[in-house]
């Protein structure tokens, strides 16, 4: 995993990654007889560590060797109407310039009553909001960039809190079935894993086609 993870303070974001694979992996539960879309996949696959019937990996990158190579800023999913049972949105909502459009597309590649799991970075974090009280911007909020210039699909173009993630599927199509958080993590160590998902440092959610 450590291979995957681009930063300065890898053996946090090691931790971090570890948690959300553990986390996301509960809430699909068994999956050996289902078509899983893990959308996102250049610096972690969250779907690695899950034993799938089939696995689509998507990514805007081609050196991280995607299944599907898709700009969701501009293009359509690959894919047909209701043709996979799970879709894994691993920090991909806060990349995008509309993600009320992204989020029917992953309704509309669903099979019905299929699952969706989205982690998003937590704009309202514990630590956040300490930071705000300070004068500091929140950790990875999007900030101003240069329009004249190509637009760089690692930056962040809208900020989550859990209420702002959840309105984008429910208006989407989706029922919220569960929430939870990596937990709270300062001073480069994970502090707490057991908190209120609103103060953890990314949102995990788990929502149903309705």
């Amino acid at each position: 995993m450590a291979n995957k993870v681009k930063n300065s303070n890898k053996k946090v974001l090691n931790e971090q990654s570890e948690k959300r694979i553990e986390l996301v992996g509960k809430f699909i539960g068994n999956a050996k007889l289902k078509i899983i879309l893990d959308i996102g996949v250049n610096n972690l696959a969250l779907s690695d560590t899950i034993n799938a019937k089939k696995v689509l990996k998507l990514d805007i990158v081609k050196e991280a060797n995607p299944d599907l190579i898709c700009d969701l800023n501009r293009d359509r999913i690959p894919l047909n109407n209701e043709e996979v049972d799970i879709v894994i949105a691993g920090e991909v909502m806060e990349h995008l310039n509309n993600p009320y459009r992204t989020a029917r597309e992953f309704h509309r590649v669903l099979k019905r009553k299929g699952i969706l799991i989205v982690t998003v970075p937590n704009v309202c974090s514990f630590v956040n909001r300490i930071k705000m009280l300070f004068g500091q911007l929140p950790a990875y909020c999007s900030i101003a960039w240069d329009s004249e210039h190509q637009q760089d699909p690692e930056k962040h173009q809208n900020d989550f809190n859990l209420k702002s993630i959840c309105e984008v599927l429910t208006v989407s199509g989706f029922d919220i079935e569960d929430i939870t958080s990596n937990g709270i993590v300062t001073h480069s160590k994970i502090l707490l894993t057991k908190c209120p998902p609103s103060l953890g440092e990314v949102l995990i959610i788990k929502a149903k086609k309705n």
